[in-house]
């Protein structure tokens, strides 16, 4: 087998050689040109695009600054507004705690946002409920009402604000003219609602600089660009150059921009320009007569071109070269070619019977070697192959492929240890998840209906964890004074810490409940624990409420947490608007409204967590709280099984596929009334 495999190299290296001879011997002029031709055409394509994928970088750069510019200054509109309406939640909780009178504490923060300045001499503005302006730095606009006050464009600036404010805050764009000039320029507002005084809270930024970066930016490429054409030569005399969709010339070695614009192609009678952009959609090269630099004006020397557009700037990037300086390379390399392949054949030859000889052996040796493998036990490493060993110490690629069969059985039995050890370490892992988990559960109340003794309310409640272990919980008791309490929360994050900070913050909700406390005073000492030492930043929010089973009555506080869903007997659904605070663990002292709603009998209020309107699908779109709205009204006079079932089941169904994003934890309440 071993001289079998030397002779068919042998004879498979002089075939090569001798079928090469004949060919080259009986090729033409012609067909090396035309060979010749089509690579350099080749190479003028690919320079071409290399050209437009550098232009694709270039202008994703740009268009990203301009995106990241705008983003930027979203976000920072958002922080100011943001910092300025937690000055005024300050200054309203130390009206309400009596520190401040409610009027010393409005003036307080009007006359210091009236002369708050950052940025660009960018300010904030304030606007009542009715669209006065109460704080605004021009003397122009201060106190007068802009409700119907337009823009350059006819468009009412504060009106449109004050809707994005009363929707939760969102940004508008507008004309206005800035501080101490006339001219309207092109700005972009922010604005948000502070509901206990009716206040809209509001900045802008002026954006038309972003434009004028963005075209200096482009104007940097095309300089950048031009000075890395003129580098390139496409077959000797060839070049690149660069139109746009007005036959204006972007970037040229040496031609002037209107000369371009009316030079006809004389084989076409076209303009030379138009030509050029049919090549481009059509892909195929153009032929036209051109001057050469040493005969200017001649126009009488073929050239060809090729040409490619790119469409998000409307430019025309064209490689173009005179056919004579394509066939010279044919021309050079027919003579090269018969020059060297009598040396080359028969230097190969010697060549290839070495080279056959030295490696034909060891080869068969480490084939041996590879059979013999599979019948190893990898779990012990047996002493090394002496044959093996030695080809390992060749300095060339069969001592680097001996050990690397080595490498390999030594790695086999590594592998297998550690395959082992790691096999071991996540059974054990997940092992403990799942007492994680069924602890976690047990810490939940399932018993349901919960008082069936009590007809005057009912309860259900559902939890779903996106992993083992979550951050949702629920819970509900009988106070004292025999009132319903219930809660639902979401700690932010999920998985082992999210759950021991569950965990946690149900036990100290239900020893403050227990206590006696209201919803607004038990989220306040919620909040006070959960901040102290708070080294991870984590935090939870929370609704909890207690019903009065004769009454009707509920009190309420909300901290962070999703409004709930109030569901009347007599028809109508709506979500209540509770008072948005920081959740609990967020920032100590923070202080908690107790709200009050009277249930009728039949009422409902569903309770839920970000993981149901948050819920995403495989295109990236959420669930929302309008489409929870929908599932509910359609639901209609279900049982509480059947309300939760029916909105778990559409929830899933527009996962579909996709594994859960965040837990989804579901609470429906119905009072029943007295008999």
């Amino acid at each position: 087998m071993t001289r079998s495999l030397r002779f068919q190299s042998l004879a498979f290296v002089i075939g090569i050689l001798v079928v090469t001879t004949a060919t080259i011997a009986l090729v033409t002029l012609r067909e090396v040109n035309t060979t010749v031709n089509k690579l350099e055409l080749q190479s003028a394509r690919n320079a071409v695009n290399l050209v437009l994928l550098t232009l694709e970088n270039d202008y994703r750069s740009l268009t990203f600054h301009r995106t990241y510019a705008l983003d930027e200054r979203k976000r920072q509109m958002s922080d100011s507004v943001g910092l300025i309406l937690g000055a005024i939640q300050e200054h309203h909780a130390l009206a309400r705690r009596g520190l401040l009178k409610e009027g010393e504490a409005r003036r307080a923060i009007l006359d210091a946002v009236q002369g708050l300045r950052y940025g660009a001499n960018d300010y904030f503005f304030i606007y009542d409920d009715q669209i006065n302006a109460i704080s605004h730095p021009d003397p122009a606009f201060r106190g007068k009402n802009l409700a119907d006050f337009t823009d350059a464009h006819g468009n009412c600036p504060a009106r449109d604000l004050m809707q994005q404010a009363r929707q939760g805050g969102g940004f508008s764009p507008f004309w206005w003219k800035r501080l101490d000039t006339t001219t309207p320029a092109p700005k972009l507002g922010y604005a948000r609602l502070f509901e206990p005084w009716g206040w809209m809270v509001g900045t802008g930024v002026y954006i038309d600089d972003i434009e004028t970066e963005y075209r200096k930016r482009l104007e940097g490429v095309i300089a950048d660009l031009s000075a890395t054409l003129a580098r390139v030569k496409i077959a000797g005399g060839g070049y690149l150059f660069i139109l746009d969709g007005n036959r204006r010339v972007i970037i040229h070695p040496d031609l002037p921009h209107d000369r371009f614009a009316t030079a006809k192609n004389t084989i076409t009678g076209n303009l030379l320009a138009d030509d050029l952009m049919a090549a481009a959609r059509s892909g195929a090269p153009l032929r036209y007569l051109w001057d050469r630099p040493d005969s200017p004006g001649q126009n009488r020397f073929e050239k060809i071109a090729l040409a490619a557009h790119f469409a998000p700037l409307d430019w025309y990037v064209i490689a173009t070269a005179y056919t004579s300086d394509l066939r010279r390379p044919a021309w050079e390399l027919v003579v090269k070619q018969f020059l060297l392949i009598s040396l080359l054949s028969g230097l190969s030859v010697i060549g290839a019977a070495l080279i056959v000889n030295r490696f034909i052996g060891p080869l068969e040796r480490l084939a041996t070697y590879a059979r013999e493998l599979p019948a190893r036990d990898f779990s012990t490493v047996d002493e090394d192959d002496p044959d093996v060993a030695a080809l390992a110490g060749r300095p060339d690629e069969l001592g680097r492929l001996a050990a690397s069969f080595r490498f390999m059985e030594h790695s086999l039995h590594d592998y297998l240890e550690r395959l082992t050890e790691t096999t071991a370490a996540r059974e054990r892992i997940q092992s403990e998840l799942g007492i994680a988990h069924d602890i976690q559960m047990g810490l939940l109340r399932h018993t349901f209906p919960p008082f069936p003794e009590r007809p005057e309310f009912d309860l259900r409640a559902v939890i779903r964890p996106a992993r083992e272990v979550g951050g949702d919980f629920y819970d509900y008791f009988l106070t004292d004074d025999g009132r319903l309490f219930f809660v639902i929360a979401d700690v932010a994050g999920k998985g082992v810490p999210a759950s021991l900070y569950m965990a946690m913050t149900m036990t100290l909700i239900r020893a403050a409940a227990r206590a006696g406390l209201p919803p607004d005073q038990l989220l306040s000492r919620l909040n006070d624990e959960l901040s102290r030492d708070n080294e991870t930043s984590m935090f939870v929010t929370v609704f909890c409420g207690s019903l009065a089973p004769d009454t009707g009555e509920l009190l309420f506080a909300n901290g962070g947490h999703n409004p709930p869903l109030l569901v009347r007997r007599a028809g109508g659904t709506e979500f209540l608007a509770t008072a948005r605070t920081l959740p609990p663990g967020g920032m100590e002292g923070t202080c908690y409204r107790r709200e009050q709603l009277l249930l009728e009998p039949g009422d409902r209020l569903l309770l839920y967590t970000d993981g149901v309107t948050e819920a995403v699908n495989p295109c990236g779109e959420l669930f929302s709280t309008q489409r929870l709205c929908t599932v509910v009204d359609d639901a209609g006079d279900v049982t509480l099984e059947g309300l939760l079932d029916a909105v778990m089941a559409v929830v899933e169904h527009h996962e579909s596929s996709l594994p859960p994003a965040d837990d989804c934890t579901l609470m429906v309440i119905e009072y029943g009334g007295t008999t």
